[in-house]
């Protein structure tokens, strides 16, 4: 993520808390990354800023930051709710339309909480911010351009169970069902979402686990559940972020999006 975005938007770093020890620790925080993305002019406010939520020294950086994408390291108990719609109501007070501003997170209570607290800044303001979930934003994106994609835009989600049930459908025609420690569905399920949410090849993952043997058969029932997907119209929840980042490279698409936020 670092790598990608750092090449297009030089992104600054802070933390809200005590550095990591081990890059272990570090993982187990991905939690607690914020990623802020915002490009407008700068202006004065930090005296307003730490006066409106009594901000430590920490989170008055983030928040009055200079335009530009600001990855931010913050464990539990450290602000980050706070930091976040702080921020939001400083570039609010420095002019940026609240329509083009997007707040989102991990989960529905989270991003409910941040639009509430949002709101208790801003006030009426916070009605025009669009928030929710990555995968809902995603979706509500997907839903408008996924002929970009060779979608029509009725696509079907598939959950979990569906997409396990599609992969042993596939397992089983191939032939693979009967091979020697090869993976059941959900075994195999699981390899695939590692593969796209790490950006690993998923030979690569197949190879480094105990199916060393049946890496090649893995990535031939990828293949076919990817096409299968595609033809059926089908996406997982995987899919919601992947084809939501891919569409976001076409620069047409991209600018509608940040002007319709």
């Amino acid at each position: 993520l670092h790598a990608r975005l750092g090449a297009k938007f030089r992104l600054s770093y802070a933390k809200l808390g005590p550095s990591p020890a081990r890059s272990s620790e570090l993982t187990s925080m991905a939690s607690g990354l914020l990623l802020i993305i915002h490009v407008g002019r700068a202006g004065r406010g930090r005296r307003t800023a730490r006066k409106a939520q009594q901000l430590n020294e920490a989170q008055l950086q983030v928040v009055t930051a200079a335009p530009g994408a600001h990855c931010v390291i913050a464990g539990p108990g450290t602000g980050k709710t706070k930091t976040l719609t702080s921020r939001l109501a400083w570039l609010l007070e420095q002019g940026v339309d609240a329509k083009r501003v997007v707040l989102l997170t991990f989960t529905r209570k989270a991003a409910e909480e941040m639009i509430t607290r949002a709101r208790e800044l801003v006030g009426s303001q916070a009605d025009q911010i669009r928030g929710g979930t990555f995968h809902s934003f995603s979706l509500a994106v997907l839903r408008r351009y996924a002929s970009h994609l060779g979608y029509s835009n009725r696509f079907v989600i598939l959950d979990q169970a569906d997409a396990q049930s599609l992969i042993g459908k596939i397992r089983t025609e191939l032939g693979l069902a009967d091979q020697y420690n090869f993976p059941k569905a959900s075994v195999l399920h699981r390899l695939i979402s590692q593969s796209a949410n790490t950006g690993k090849s998923l030979l690569q993952l197949s190879r480094r686990s105990k199916f060393e043997g049946n890496a090649e058969g893995i990535v031939q029932v990828h293949q076919e559940f990817c096409d299968r997907k595609v033809s059926n119209d089908l996406m997982d929840f995987d899919d919601l972020l992947l084809n939501m980042r891919t569409l976001l490279e076409d620069r047409e698409v991209r600018q509608v999006v940040s002007e319709s936020c």
